[in-house]
């Protein structure tokens, strides 16, 4: 892809979109680089970020050129809108160390009723009665 300082975030993700293929350019969110890690940065950049390509690039200072993306089944409006909870269930039945880990995706405002009403649909309960 041609780095041109004149790339919007929209640019950027609109020609990641159509060489990789997706429809739509929302659900592509980008990473910047961690020089000192040598990994993605643990911060996402903003959807429809207000800077260039250049400023997507720059860790601090330095611009390394390296930029991580990935294709999301949401778009990021929509993701803007809900909080991730990352749940772990302990199966008392099963005599192991390791939780079960569940990443559960809701709406910011939603209540803990819904938390449980998500987690149903992803845990399955059984019950022995001897």
């Amino acid at each position: 892809m041609n780095r041109s300082k004149l790339h919007t975030y929209d640019d950027v993700a609109d020609r990641v979109a159509e060489r990789l293929d997706v429809a739509d350019p929302s659900k592509i969110r980008f990473t910047r680089h961690n020089y000192y890690l040598k990994k993605p940065e643990s911060n996402p950049i903003q959807y429809r970020f207000e800077g260039h390509l250049p400023d997507m690039l720059r860790h601090y200072i330095q611009d390394y050129g390296i930029m991580y993306y990935e294709v999301l089944n949401t778009s990021l409006p929509e993701l803007q809108h809900m909080k991730t909870l990352r749940v772990a269930f302990y199966d008392a039945t099963i005599t192991k160390e390791e939780p079960a880990i569940h990443n559960i995706s809701l709406p910011k405002q939603s209540t803990v009723g819904d938390v449980l009403t998500e987690i149903k649909k992803t845990v399955i309960v059984t019950f022995d009665f001897d």
